[in-house]
């Protein structure tokens, strides 16, 4: 019938209606987006955690993925690693103080008079650190004194001019340690090897490091004495004999554990300096040089 209307249909090239909402996809995206940055948060301060308990490991490891030495350059040390009554001496040879106390202290290490205080014989140890400061001459003469030790001299040429008064010259390390039997041409060669130079400037940071609080300065079982304890060697000898009897009440209250007993000892001094000093000094181990924060390229 001609007066029916057809019904309408879309012309050819029209677009079609869309069949549902395009929202739900931005949702799902933006929940995908929201997921993966929660995800990479997380991954981040895990990670940071992480390294600040475990990042010894990256300061100690070669790039080879080997474990390195762990191992201290030998100190300038007489006696036993291990001995519970540790003292350390630092100072710059140069100066005549400095011998002077180092003779007392080499004098009563031998003499062992804390062995009726202390729990065996010998149970003592003395290092010194080469406090020299940083000008040609001293430090010529640190590492005269440091190129000794290659010889196993260093002790007794200390010792024998721990009386000298005199202005204090290189000949007078040649003369004591010709006396003493020592090659005197090898000691001319190894003490201009830059590394003796080099350790005696490691001695001197190590000394400031473990927080010892002078020019001279003494620590005993990692704490320093006055320095009224170091103007005689009787007033020396009388502090060193109370710092031996604070140790040995220390172990006993402790039962018995020396490594107790020396943490115990030195509980009131800055965390740094008991940490360099039980791995430096009791353990003879390098320190983890880590940053305080976990540095990371990036931030959350």
């Amino acid at each position: 019938m001609s007066g029916e209307s057809k019904p309408q249909t879309p012309e050819k090239g029209s677009a079609a209606p869309p069949r549902r909402s395009n929202t739900w996809r931005f949702a799902v995206f933006a929940g995908m987006c929201a997921l993966l940055l929660g995800g990479w948060w997380m991954a981040e301060r895990e990670a940071g955690a992480w390294l600040e308990r475990h990042g010894f490991l990256f300061a100690t490891l070669r790039h080879d993925g080997r474990a390195a030495d762990q191992a201290l350059a030998p100190l300038l040390a007489l006696g036993d690693p291990a001995a519970p009554l540790q003292v350390i001496l630092a100072c710059d040879l140069i100066d005549t103080p400095c011998r002077t106390a180092l003779g007392w202290l080499i004098a009563w290490q031998q003499d062992d008079p804390e062995r009726s205080v202390l729990p065996g014989r010998h149970d003592t140890r003395l290092v010194f650190l080469n406090r020299a400061e940083e000008e040609s001459r001293t430090i010529d003469v640190a590492a005269a004194f440091v190129a000794l030790d290659l010889q196993h001299r260093f002790w007794p040429v200390a010792q024998a001019l721990a009386l000298q008064k005199e202005p204090f010259t290189l000949a007078a390390i040649g003369a004591a340690l010709d006396r003493e039997g020592g090659d005197v041409a090898r000691w001319q060669r190894d003490r201009a090897d830059p590394d003796q130079a080099l350790h005696a400037r490691t001695d001197r940071t190590m000394a400031e490091a473990l927080g010892i609080p002078s020019k001279l300065g003494v620590l005993v079982s990692g704490r320093p004495l006055a320095p009224q304890q170091l103007v005689s060697e009787a007033a020396l000898r009388q502090a060193l004999h109370q710092r031996a009897q604070n140790l040995v009440q220390a172990i006993s209250t402790v039962g018995g554990d020396v490594a107790k007993a020396q943490a115990r000892l030195v509980a009131n001094r800055q965390r740094r300096q008991i940490e360099r000093y039980q791995q430096w000094i009791l353990r003879g181990e390098r320190v983890a040089v880590l940053p305080a924060q976990p540095q990371r390229s990036s931030q959350p």
